[in-house]
């Protein structure tokens, strides 16, 4: 669903989204390692490593101006030892080899587009076509700018949201978000969204039109604001909550003047599934996480349940576990205004070290579209 507001003041909206460099030594498939085996006491014993992938944004003022980037975090443990590696943009394991993704931002007199590519590890990107009604003149009134924001990736699925804004002779903008595959990233052109049913199978599709009608039937005491307009079954994404992936619907409310009531994202109540978002459990809880660390907004557990990490607004910290208890602080790494976590790729046994192998190569240029500053090698930011 779209929504769209007549103003000549526009709120210009930022990206997050993903990339990834090096010398693109492929690996051979191998079974996936996001699902533990049933022997706990295995889990225990094997390493485990996670590849954390992160967005930084440019800013609700100043899109345009300031670029956004993306890295990926390679936290492994071997034994009683904790390492954390850091490569620029953001590596992607899936079923057939891994995988690098990002964004380019291209310019055309006064429009730019901010685009999603992904190719497999030693491939080019497909070419993307911007706007074949964008001209080159910057004397034009035409003034268009197109926005992805990257909310989530998986080994098979992205969340996107997608902002457009006309600052030309039409003012408006519009937020959609949607679900898509690695293979057509961008909503363009006439491009299908996947509905939840097509992601989520039945019961997907159940918990969204309870939450829908739902949200239907609300009034809001003092307002104009009803009924809500009741989205479809592609109005959807996933994101980031508390520790947990969430499935979320977009609504908008009838009467424009419903001011930040308008175009609210409501969550579903629906546990999203492993082979969707991959591991996903938090056992020592979300109350132990806030009262650990102050201004907590997100945490992940390893396979193992001997590390945590838990992030705030200003950095990541990785700590060892004892008993479901927060003990020793391993690192902690300084985040960029607006950086969050976008993917979490867990990896255990033997993957572990084919991970961190694919990780030390990522260092130089490789085949993804460069960017204005230079990319820099991994660094191995704590042992």
């Amino acid at each position: 669903m779209k929504c769209f507001i007549m103003t000549s003041c526009l709120r210009i909206l930022s990206v997050m989204v993903i990339t990834v460099s090096g010398s693109y030594a492929q690996t051979p498939p191998t079974k996936s390692p996001l699902h533990p085996p049933q022997n706990a006491l295995s889990v225990v014993s094997q390493p485990n490593g996670i590849l954390l992938g992160t967005h930084w944004s440019s800013g609700d003022t100043n899109f345009g101006e300031l670029e956004p980037g993306e890295r990926t975090l390679w936290i492994a443990q071997t034994g009683a030892e904790i390492q954390v590696r850091e490569i620029p943009n953001l590596l992607v394991p899936r079923t057939d080899g891994f995988w690098h993704m990002g964004t380019k931002e291209v310019r055309k007199g006064e429009n730019l587009e901010r685009y999603i590519w992904t190719a497999p590890l030693g491939q080019k990107p497909t070419p993307h076509e911007t706007n074949p009604h964008w001209t080159e003149s910057s004397e034009s009134v035409q003034s268009e700018q197109t926005v992805r924001d990257l909310l989530f990736v998986g080994d098979k699925y992205l969340a996107v949201k997608l902002f457009e804004a006309d600052m030309g002779g039409n003012y408006g903008e519009s937020t959609t978000y949607y679900v898509s595959n690695f293979q057509k990233p961008n909503l363009d052109f006439g491009k299908v969204r996947l509905d939840i049913s097509a992601v989520l199978g039945p019961a997907g599709l159940a918990a969204f039109s309870k939450a829908a009608n739902a949200k239907q039937d609300m009034t809001f005491e003092g307002t104009d604001c009803a009924p809500f307009w009741k989205p479809t079954p592609s109005d959807w994404t996933i994101s980031r909550k508390k520790g947990r992936w969430v499935a979320q619907a977009n609504g908008v409310l009838a009467d424009r003047s419903c001011a930040g009531l308008f175009g609210r994202m409501f969550d579903l109540n629906l546990k999203l599934p492993r082979n969707v978002v991959g591991y996903d459990e938090l056992a020592t809880g979300w109350t132990t996480v806030e009262k650990a660390f102050t201004g907590a907004t997100d945490a992940f557990e390893s396979l193992n349940h001997q590390f945590l990490i838990a992030v705030t607004d200003k950095e990541i910290i990785v700590c060892r576990l004892d008993s479901d208890k927060v003990a020793a602080v391993v690192h902690r790494e300084k985040l960029r205004e607006n950086e969050t976590v976008v993917m979490a790729q867990w990896a255990l046994g033997k993957s572990v070290s084919r991970w961190d192998e694919q990780v030390r190569s990522e260092g130089g240029s490789g085949g993804s579209p460069s960017r204005s500053k230079a990319r820099q090698p991994y660094r191995l930011v704590s042992k």
